[in-house]
């Protein structure tokens, strides 16, 4: 969540060059605010997303779920029972054990858990707004005119 304080700041200083200063001269709050939730241009930028939902998790782990038969006796022996305990899992969360423990098991199974699948599942382009105050802030036209003292 930002403060009013933080998106004054933002608007003022306009560090990415998002060119605020025409729609605030305008009082076009509106176009300011699009400009903040934009997913594409200078503003935009990799974050990560907080947590996948069971289905999400249980498709990006199936191919390795599907190939444990095949392993070796200590690759078995490794990972079957974490991946019996992790597929029953509701929500799994970014945090970084756990992003640990999916690379870990990336590295043993890269051919069915590559690296790059899993940022594709554990990241997103986010807007100026979500890299700034987190993933899902959504800034309106309201808040824009609170940060302005326009309201």
């Amino acid at each position: 969540m930002f403060t009013t304080q933080e998106l004054n700041s933002e608007l003022t200083a306009d560090p990415k060059g998002l060119g605020y200063s025409t729609p605030l001269a305008a009082t076009n709050d509106n176009a300011v605010a699009a400009l903040l939730n934009a997913t594409t241009g200078a503003g935009a930028a990799t974050i990560t997303i907080p947590s996948l939902t069971h289905d999400e998790f249980a498709t990006l782990i199936a191919p390795v779920v599907m190939a444990i038969g095949s392993a070796s006796a200590a690759l078995q022996a490794q990972w079957t029972p974490m991946l019996n305990l992790i597929s029953g899992i509701n929500v799994f969360q970014t945090t970084p054990q756990n992003m640990g423990m999916l690379n870990a098991l990336s590295s043993d199974f890269p051919t069915q858990l590559p690296a790059s699948a899993i940022t594709a599942a554990t990241t997103r382009i986010g807007s100026r707004a979500e890299v700034l105050w987190g993933v899902g802030t959504v800034i309106n036209w309201i808040d824009i005119a609170h940060a302005m003292g326009r309201m």
